[in-house]
């Protein structure tokens, strides 16, 4: 059913679809940003909350959207069917309150219940001023556009005054308290003007917490850097005091790839950083625990050799790591396999016309294009499957991962042009120049 709906369900939805992701949403997100960087503008965005958004969902709003949606007869019965009479209660230890029977709320937990919230929002972007943008993430809204001037401002104000009345229509409430605004800007004197939501004067912050990354003002992502190393360190701290009458090295390792690593390798294809610095203080996580490791196995401190416990124990540099998320998910984007498909990819017919590319914006240096799509059948050689996780598990079992790199590198020199050449318009994303 979810195929059949994809083409109506909106490019800016993407959580519960093939697909799109967090990253996508993100990049999405990050090149409106620069883009408007790069013409000396400012962003403002608002973020928004939706309280217990999937316990309000109302069954008598949802038929009407899915029989909009194409749902009638027979199939528009059965889900009024699925929906109607379910009974509930509320257990606290062995004391359960009388049954009741639910007006409100997709069935959590079930296949349908994503889509039809996903069908409940689409038309969320209906109601938005023209020339406001915005992205969905399931029920994590954020609107924004670009301000040139206080006019961009009003709009946006207005589109947040038809969002209130879209959730009083749709019978959703929105939680002010959590609801706040962020000026993304490189200007030493911003726009900053006061936006309101139900009569409540949104908060504003200079960074956001935007699906797990930290997005700051600048997009620098310093910040977000600094806290995914110190959640790493704390979280290798557990495992060494965890497993201090640990016998196995190999126990230790799969601690370390289940619960350190994946800490500093989310959405890296938003904010890897490109200065040495950031890159260091990444890499010194895995170093500290590769010379735990060593000492576990009766090396001296002094002796300690990270490239020999590297190669001992199989784990690439997260730098590579890093290499390898960015080719992949450039792979997903251009195929529009899962993963890669959003407004960044679009529809692709052929060479698309070439134009100037301004790099005065440090950001900008992180970005390259892609060239010519023709000449994509060596990277669908050197990458036969079509998932990450399944083509560097083989990576790691051929142990081969440097020399597939820079068979991967030469593959995309016809693809690519680094810093300050040209980009292909709507089909640049933010993948980091040392490719």
């Amino acid at each position: 059913m979810t195929p059949a709906l994809r083409n109506q369900l909106p490019l800016e939805q993407h959580g519960f679809v093939a697909g799109r992701s967090c990253a996508s949403n993100l990049l999405t997100f990050q090149e409106f940003v620069l883009d408007a960087f790069s013409e000396g503008l400012q962003v403002d965005c608002i973020y928004t909350d939706f309280s217990k958004a999937f316990d309000r969902v109302d069954h008598r709003v949802l038929i009407k959207k899915l029989s909009s949606f194409g749902f009638h007869g027979v199939l528009l019965r059965w889900f009024e069917d699925y929906l109607r009479g379910r009974s509930m209660m509320v257990r606290v230890k062995s004391t359960c309150s009388e049954p009741f029977v639910a007006t409100s709320g997709v069935p959590q937990g079930s296949h349908l219940g994503p889509l039809m919230f996903l069908i409940f929002v689409s038309d969320i972007g209906r109601v938005l001023s023209q020339g406001v943008s915005h992205l969905v993430f399931a029920d994590d809204l954020k609107i924004f556009t670009t301000i040139r001037g206080e006019e961009d401002c009003g709009l946006l104000q207005e589109s947040l005054e038809s969002l209130g009345r879209w959730c009083v229509s749709n019978r959703l409430c929105l939680n002010t308290g959590k609801c706040s605004v962020v000026s993304f800007s490189r200007s030493s004197s911003p726009i900053l003007t006061d936006y309101v939501i139900g009569g409540v004067l949104l908060r504003r912050g200079s960074s956001m917490r935007d699906l797990g990354v930290l997005f700051d003002n600048r997009l620098a992502f310093s910040d977000h850097v600094d806290q995914v190393c110190s959640k790493g360190m704390k979280m290798l701290g557990f495992v060494k005091r965890s497993t201090r009458n640990f016998r196995d090295s190999s126990a230790l390792l799969a601690l370390y790839t289940a619960l350190v690593r994946p800490l500093m390798e989310f959405s890296t294809v938003v904010w890897s950083p490109g200065y040495g610095n950031a890159r260091q203080a990444l890499e010194r996580v895995q170093r500290r625990f590769l010379r735990y490791l060593s000492l576990r196995s009766g090396v001296p401190w002094e002796d300690f050799d990270c490239g020999a416990m590297m190669a001992k124990t199989g784990l690439d540099s997260l730098e590579l790591r890093r290499e390898l998320f960015d080719v992949l998910f450039l792979q997903k984007l251009i195929r529009n396999e899962p993963g890669g498909k959003s407004r960044l990819s679009g529809s692709w017919n052929g060479p698309a016309d070439q134009g100037e590319w301004d790099v005065s914006i440090s950001t900008y240096r992180f970005y390259i294009a892609v060239v010519d799509i023709e000449v994509w059948d060596p990277i669908d050689e050197l990458l036969p499957c079509e998932k990450y996780p399944q083509s560097l598990a083989e990576r790691h079992k051929r142990k081969k991962h440097s020399d597939e790199f820079e068979k991967l590198y030469a593959a995309f020199s016809p693809l690519i042009w680094k810093v300050g050449f040209e980009k292909i318009h709507g089909h640049s994303i933010p993948i980091r120049s040392r490719l």
